[in-house]
């Protein structure tokens, strides 16, 4: 029940539950007494969610349903069911990465660089991919019979909520701005993109990205506890695939802090560690994207071009399940407007364009096969007709040599 702290050294009760009351929930009191000296567990740290036998085993190796989908974009990417941890020593000791994609080297960071991207990576990257485990590890528990397993289905998904949002996260319309975590994220960046409220057109309060995702964590709980286990799973991969949204918005906004507003560390470290929480995602659907934005804003990059960063992510929208509705504009309060070339893309000519684009493609593949049969047609014919002079010829010849023309078939 302690809201601490990991694993420390010396015990520390600070915000602790005492040992018997009343906890209000809903409106509702609900009647607790515990020993909370030997209750209260911290064995369990941010960094544990990314090293060891939680990256290997219980994401990817020995779980019941490993590998998991998202996980494995960036297992793949970076090279390591640990990239997570990494990232974060790495910026701890300024030294480089060693992954197989998006290296970083934090040598080029003070401490303000190092401490930003490790602030935002360990709830963008640790824990984001520890709150999909937990949902994953519910469609598990469901698919094997467990509902009624304190470790069951409706426990597991339930946890994933709950390291989405943090204790201090208040509920929706809440003015609490104290959150930490995935929840507290979306809610800023909304105020950036103009995309809260229920209509996702506000400039300030919940982020539609969480009306949306806490609908869908009502549905898939009921289909839990139901046990429609294939339908919680297509819920999962909804939900999954709006966690990504306030990647791709912040990566955005500060590819155009640093690239057109001349942003120093600070943004460049921000724009970092949001593009490397969603890079695998992006390279799964197109490397060339993905390259286009490391290239623009891992660590060290002498140039940041910030409508190339745009341009990239927009391309694979419809491949991530993200629409251009979603994601929203970066807005300028000064301006009470848009940022030029930060308007919001519309999904309709976004996606009419794609798919001209492949018609375009079909097109030219078709003609360019079109025009090779031709080509090759015209050659077999002109060939036939050499052969048959050349058999006539040799036919005239073998006559007169006192041959048959039966011989040359």
């Amino acid at each position: 029940m302690s809201v601490s702290v990991g694993m420390l050294v010396e015990t520390n009760m600070m915000g602790c539950l005492i040992g018997e009351g009343d906890l209000k929930i809903g409106g509702r009191d609900y009647y607790y007494n515990y020993d909370p000296a030997t209750n209260n567990r911290n064995g369990r740290t941010i960094a544990s969610f990314s090293e060891g036998t939680n990256a290997q085993d219980e994401i990817h190796l020995n779980c019941k349903g490993c590998p998991y989908k998202d996980f494995m974009y960036f297992y793949n990417y970076y090279g390591t069911g640990e990239y997570a941890h990494q990232f974060v020593e790495a910026a701890f000791e300024g030294t480089k990465t060693q992954f197989t994609n998006g290296n970083a080297d934090f040598s080029h960071y003070s401490f303000m660089g190092k401490e930003q991207f490790i602030k935002k990576s360990t709830a963008c990257m640790n824990i984001f991919m520890y709150v999909i485990h937990g949902w994953e590890e519910a469609l598990d528990d469901c698919e094997h019979g467990c509902l009624d397993s304190n470790d069951g289905a409706a426990h597991s998904w339930d946890e994933g909520v709950c390291y989405y949002t943090g204790s201090i996260e208040g509920g929706p319309g809440d003015t609490n701005t104290s959150g930490k975590l995935l929840h507290h994220l979306a809610d800023k960046r909304c105020v950036d993109y103009k995309t809260c409220g229920v209509e996702g057109t506000d400039l300030g309060g919940t982020a539609k990205l969480n009306y949306d995702l806490f609908s869908l964590f009502s549905v898939g709980n009921f289909q839990l506890l139901s046990g429609n286990c294939p339908a919680a799973r297509t819920t999962t991969k909804e939900i999954t695939k709006k966690m990504y949204v306030p990647m791709i918005q912040g990566a955005m906004r500060y590819a155009y802090k640093v690239g057109k507003m001349f942003g120093g560390e600070k943004e460049q470290a921000e724009g970092a560690a949001f593009a490397a929480a969603v890079l695998p995602r992006v390279h799964a659907a197109d490397p060339g994207a993905a390259n286009i934005i490391y290239q623009n804003l891992k660590v060290g990059a002498t140039s940041t071009d910030f409508m190339s960063v745009k341009n990239a992510f927009q391309s694979v929208y419809q491949k991530m399940g993200v629409s251009c509705t979603d994601i929203g504009g970066l807005w300028s309060d000064a301006d009470n407007n848009y940022y030029a070339g930060m308007e919001p893309c519309d999904d309709a000519t976004l996606f009419a364009s794609k798919a001209n684009s492949n018609t375009t493609l079909a097109d030219i593949l078709s003609s360019v096969f079109g025009g090779l049969f031709a080509i090759t047609l015209i050659m077999w014919f002109v060939e036939e007709r050499r052969l048959k002079q050349t058999k006539a010829e040799l036919a005239l010849v073998n006559i007169f040599r006192g041959g048959g023309i039966d011989d040359l078939n």
